[in-house]
C-alpha cells in the first residue's frame, strides 16, 4: 500500500512539473511574439516616416517620375494629376543609396563582432533582419492657399496616400507573398508641397 501510494505521488508532482514547464514555455513563445509583433509594427511606421520625408525634400523630381511612368505604361501623351492615381514604390534599399557619393547611416544596424565582443544590432544578437515595401499613391492637388501660400504661387500642395508592408524576418529567409505572421501593414494620408 505504501508503494502504491509513493508511485502515485510520483506520478502527480511529475504531472505537475510536466505543467509547469510547458506553460512557462507559451509564457516564453507569447512574449516573443509581442515582441516580434512591436518590432514590425516600429518597421511598418519607418516605412511611412522615411517615404514621407523623402517625398517631402524631392516632391517634384518623384511626381514627375510618377507622371513620366504612367505616361508610358498608359501610352498617353499626357496625364492629368487629378485624373489618373500615380504611384511610386519605395523599399528600404532605395532609402539607402548613397547621395553625393556618402552612404547614409543604416536604418536598421546588424551586430557586430563574435564571441564576448559581440555587440547587438537593432533586433538584438540574433539573424532577425527588417525590411519594408511602401506604395505610395497621388490623391490630388489641394488648394495651396489653404496653407499659406498665394494664388500666383508655383507651390502645389499635393496629396498622397501612403501603404507600407513591413516585416520582420530571419536573415536570408524571404517570404515572397509577403503575408506571413511577421508582416504588418500601415496606412498614412500626407499632403506634401510640389513645385508643379
Amino acid at each position: 500500500m505504501a508503494m502504491l501510494l509513493v508511485m502515485l505521488l510520483i506520478v502527480m508532482v511529475s504531472a505537475a512539473g510536466v505543467f509547469a514547464a510547458k506553460s512557462a514555455s507559451m509564457d516564453v513563445r507569447s512574449a516573443g511574439y509581442v515582441r516580434q509583433a512591436a518590432q514590425t509594427e516600429y518597421v511598418s511606421e519607418t516605412g511611412l516616416m522615411m517615404p514621407i520625408v523623402e517625398m517631402r525634400r524631392n516632391c517634384t523630381g518623384y511626381l514627375g517620375l510618377m507622371l513620366q511612368q504612367q505616361r508610358m505604361a498608359m501610352g498617353a501623351p499626357d496625364a492629368w494629376l487629378e485624373e489618373h492615381r500615380v504611384q511610386w514604390r519605395f523599399g528600404l534599399a532605395d532609402l539607402q543609396r548613397p547621395v553625393g557619393g556618402v552612404a547614409p547611416p543604416p536604418v536598421y544596424r546588424a551586430p557586430t563582432g563574435v564571441g564576448v565582443t559581440r555587440t547587438p544590432g537593432s533586433f538584438g544578437m540574433g539573424l532577425a533582419e527588417a525590411a519594408f515595401d511602401t506604395r505610395v499613391t497621388s490623391l490630388g492637388r489641394v488648394p495651396a492657399t489653404l496653407y499659406g501660400f498665394s494664388l500666383d504661387s508655383r507651390i502645389n500642395m499635393v496629396a498622397f496616400l501612403f501603404e507600407s508592408r513591413g516585416r520582420v524576418q530571419l536573415n536570408g529567409v524571404t517570404d515572397p507573398n509577403e503575408t506571413g505572421a511577421g508582416t504588418i501593414p500601415s496606412r498614412a494620408v500626407a499632403v506634401v508641397p510640389c513645385e508643379l
